[in-house]
């Protein structure tokens, strides 16, 4: 009786140790229910790792199969939309560059704090997607082979922050928005050389988290749309000149066209706690609609 319980008691053990060494080998390769590999020990995951980069813009390609993602961490994350997984890492941008003056018992000292070192405030992409700009708290405008990653040009953009850069639809322009100069610039993104700016626009605190920095070409490459506090201007990229102005919001905050560039559609601040989206008339110069929106 005795020999049998040790002879049991022996391949219990046994068919215990190769169970353990089947379920080491199981979870060392799991995956969870994406696909993606699991952590040495895991059995499953709730959720996913994919779409988890630290993002602070994003932009997709004209053919919506490559998303950049500018992170938190300065940063650029280049992911497959199908899949969420990244494509490539994009490094180069540096940490922020502009000090201001403390203020130590004014709030503005906590918004400073809260941006840490910077981050990619804005990324576009060419119109064919070749080339990717992005802009940061470095003072830099840097662009991008998308193939390979490769940084092709550095560009000293503006002081303190790039809020905004942005493609004209020939790619023959970049246009970028400071965040304290209260300039916007036009670039050519095959030299990187300035073309021209536009000056007299408002100069945004760029720890305020409403930011006066919209801008969109038009789908033809002729106009550019700028936001402006109460005003949207209507530049002419080729000449410089201004050639419209519509009497917008108190704070405009995008601008976007539509694909037939007939309609520009607007959203902003209109006072405390007010907030509307407004579709405008390009050729007519009057708003079409507003929409106001709730404080939430």
């Amino acid at each position: 009786m005795l020999s049998f319980d040790i002879r049991g008691r022996r391949a219990l053990c046994r068919l215990a140790m190769l169970a353990a060494v089947g379920l080491a080998a199981a979870t060392l390769h799991a995956a969870d229910l994406h696909g993606d590999p699991l952590p040495a020990g895991a059995l499953t995951r709730l959720g996913t790792v994919r779409f988890r980069a630290p993002s602070a813009s994003v932009a997709y390609t004209a053919d919506g199969k490559l998303l950049a993602a500018g992170g938190s961490d300065n940063k650029i994350r280049l992911l497959d939309p199908a899949t969420g997984k990244i494509v490539r890492e994009l490094a180069g941008h540096q940490a922020r560059t502009y000090q201001p003056p403390a203020q130590p018992k004014s709030p503005f000292d906590l918004l400073v704090s809260s941006v840490g070192e910077g981050n990619v405030t804005s990324v576009a992409f060419s119109p064919d997607g070749k080339v990717l700009a992005s802009g940061g708290w470095d003072d830099m405008v840097r662009l991008w082979d998308v193939k390979t990653g490769e940084q092709l040009r550095v560009i000293f953009a503006h002081k303190a922050m790039v809020a905004t850069v942005a493609f004209s639809s020939d790619g023959k322009y970049l246009a970028s928005r400071g965040g304290l100069d209260g300039i916007v610039r036009l670039w050519n993104p095959a030299t990187g050389a300035e073309l021209r700016k536009f000056e007299g626009l408002s100069k945004v605190n760029p720890w305020r988290f409403n930011r006066d920095t919209a801008l969109a070409f038009a789908p033809d490459g002729k106009t550019l749309a700028v936001g402006d506090a109460k005003v949207l201007h209507f530049f002419d990229p080729a000449t410089g000149k201004e050639t419209g102005k519509l009497d917008g919001h108190l704070s405009t905050l995008c601008v976007a066209y539509s694909a037939d560039g007939k309609t520009l559609a607007s959203g902003g601040i209109d006072g405390h706690d007010k907030h509307s989206l407004r579709l405008w008339d390009v050729e007519g110069a009057k708003e079409l609609r507003r929409c106001e929106l709730p404080k939430d």
